[in-house]
């Protein structure tokens, strides 16, 4: 067995889906795996045999040389010590446009890589090469990579799984006529890419149950295993002096971080406390961090990766996991479990969530008694105030996340999870 994983990231320690697909196939010898992706970026761990990339700009460039110009990503190339987001920093501006969600853009990056010649002889060397038995598809909002897992798996007669950890299809209707026609684009596309795989592999039981009545496929729920070892014991946190965010704080996430921020200055100053909020996060855009910059509990900390990631991460007094509350950003998260939710719950680290209590990530926090919680803007301040003092409550429910991170977020058993569902299934 040799499995061709397609995704937009290579597996990476400082990416949110990268991380996702190196807990998911750490059960595989690197022979077992290649990698097929298109962000640019190289790797930061070395668990396929090989890796190979088409990028954006790959594809752009082609209709000036007319041909695409994909590379084989050799092993010499990939760092473990060294974590960086773009392998050439002029990437940075270009990937972080937040223009880039619109649907016009999204639509014309879809017909970009359609009229393109992506499917190149390099790449078809390079599978013929490798010799995969299946094809795993971790796809996202983009039409054009459900293409590329088509056209691969039919012409190499592959079996194709499909992994949903983000809900693009059973979303609401678009504010604008470009949005509904990008969304009904795209639906086509799923459509037609789920309806042919062979399994479908969802990261939670909500996910589940739509796609599996929807398409009639053989579809499962394998939730996202943690980055580390499950404590064995609630580490001990007698005193909390800040709460911790560790992530992408775009789809209004800032907003409620920023809620939060108020809301600690208001307790500093009846208490007479110096509690933070400190958020590690790649974000740039001025108008986010000028929102956050006058709220004085407010520590922005930047971006973090691999050591230094561990390191903060397991040395902070409160975990925190938030999203935003207005209807838009609800549609976009309602059906996922953030990747975040499983190395939290798994730490012995008091953990606090504030989000809507309808959406799934909440909703399963909510039904397992596994973190300290608020999903209410009006009862903020009161729930801030237990979790930050009620040391028995915090111990508690520390205790409870441990056992549900054995239950469901193992990492190893996670992975094992994982490879028996894909080698249960054969080609045609």
């Amino acid at each position: 067995m040799k499995v061709l994983i397609l995704s937009h990231n290579p597996m990476t320690t400082h990416n949110n889906m990268g991380k996702t697909m190196a807990t998911l196939f750490r059960a595989f010898a690197p022979e077992e795996l290649c990698h097929l992706y298109v962000y640019p970026t190289i790797p930061d761990v070395d668990m396929c045999a090989s890796y190979y990339r088409i990028t954006d700009k790959d594809v752009l460039k082609s209709y000036f040389r007319f041909r695409v110009k994909g590379r084989e990503i050799g092993h010499s190339e990939i760092n473990t010590e060294k974590h960086e987001l773009y392998e050439n920093e002029r990437d940075e501006s270009l990937y972080r446009n937040k223009k880039n969600k619109t649907p016009f853009r999204m639509l014309m990056r879809d017909c970009m890589w359609r009229f393109s010649r992506w499917y190149e002889k390099g790449l078809d060397a390079w599978i013929r090469e490798q010799k995969p038995t299946h094809l795993f598809l971790a796809p996202g909002s983009a039409k054009f990579i459900y293409d590329v897992a088509i056209k691969i798996a039919k012409k190499h007669n592959l079996p194709l799984i499909t992994y949903i950890c983000d809900d693009y299809y059973f979303v609401k209707p678009a504010a604008t006529l470009l949005g509904r026609i990008q969304q009904k684009s795209l639906r086509r596309k799923m459509d037609k890419t789920l309806a042919r795989s062979h399994q479908i592999i969802t990261i939670c039981h909500e996910l589940e149950k739509l796609y599996g009545e929807k398409f009639g496929v053989p579809t499962v729920t394998v939730m996202t295993g943690s980055d580390f070892s499950v404590a064995s014991a609630p580490r001990e946190r007698s005193e909390i002096r800040s709460l911790v965010y560790m992530g992408n704080i775009r789809c209004n996430r800032f907003r409620s971080l920023a809620e939060i921020g108020r809301a600690l200055d208001e307790i500093n100053r009846e208490r007479g406390t110096a509690c933070t909020l400190k958020i590690y996060s790649g974000q740039r855009d001025k108008d986010i961090l000028e929102l956050l910059e006058p709220i004085q509990s407010v520590e922005f900390c930047g971006f973090v990766s691999g050591e230094e990631f561990r390191r903060t991460f397991e040395s902070a007094d409160m975990l925190l996991h938030v999203e935003a509350f207005d209807e838009e950003s609800m549609d976009l998260v309602k059906h996922s479990v953030s990747t975040k939710i499983a190395d939290s719950l798994s730490s012995g680290i008091p953990f606090f969530a504030f989000a809507p209590e309808n959406i799934a990530s909440m909703g399963y926090l909510l039904r397992n008694g596994c973190a300290l919680t608020c999903t209410e803007a009006c009862n903020l301040k009161e729930k801030l105030c237990k979790a930050l003092f009620d040391e028995e409550l915090r111990c508690e429910t520390v205790s409870r996340a441990l056992e549900i991170a054995r239950q469901n977020h193992e990492g190893a058993s996670v992975a094992e999870n994982i490879r028996r569902v894909i080698a249960a299934i054969m080609g045609n």
